[in-house]
């Protein structure tokens, strides 16, 4: 594989059992000849191709040269498909973006608003609860002011004292 990923180029095998660079583990298996192809996007390796016979012919190098040319469209394929994947990953992502910003400035009552928060990162981020913690100005102290689904913890007051994490955070952020 890493001859293949350096050579950027078809490797053809026509016979495993007599080339010194064939691995002998894979012998068992009855391969007879092998082309191994580098998946290339703009001479960028992304990915491996093998091909396999085990019924005795020999592949040629007129053979790697046509699946070679069959790989170079399969890596663009590869390549567009993760293009596309990453687009609607982005658009996703600012739709939610989009979703979050509607629903907290929607309204000035922070109860409210931080609950719509809450809900709309529940349904986005796949999560089964979200909640959020303010400090209160004398640094002792947080408060529950907002959770989806409601488990009755909204109002509860957490002394940070102990919570080496939240005082850690405070004083990074003072």
């Amino acid at each position: 594989n890493s001859a293949i990923l350096q050579a950027k180029q078809p490797i053809c095998i026509p016979e495993v059992a007599s080339d010194p660079t064939w691995r002998n583990s894979l012998l068992p298996h009855g391969v007879h000849s092998f082309i191994g192809l580098p998946l290339l996007v703009q001479e960028t390796p992304i990915g491996i191709l093998t091909v396999a016979r085990r019924d005795g012919a020999a592949y040629t190098d007129d053979d790697a040269r046509t699946v070679f040319s069959f790989a170079a469209q399969v890596a663009i394929a590869i390549y567009n498909a993760k293009l596309h994947a990453d687009t609607e990953e982005r658009s996703r992502r600012l739709a939610l973006l989009h979703d979050i910003s509607l629903a907290v400035n929607s309204t000035l009552e922070l109860s409210t608003l931080l609950t719509a928060a809450c809900q709309k990162f529940v349904e986005n981020f796949e999560a089964d609860h979200s909640g959020i913690v303010l400090f209160e100005p004398d640094a002792a102290h947080a408060e529950v002011k907002a959770e989806y689904p409601s488990q009755h913890a909204v109002g509860l007051r957490i002394p940070l004292e102990g919570y080496t994490l939240m005082q850690d955070m405070l004083v990074t952020l003072t």
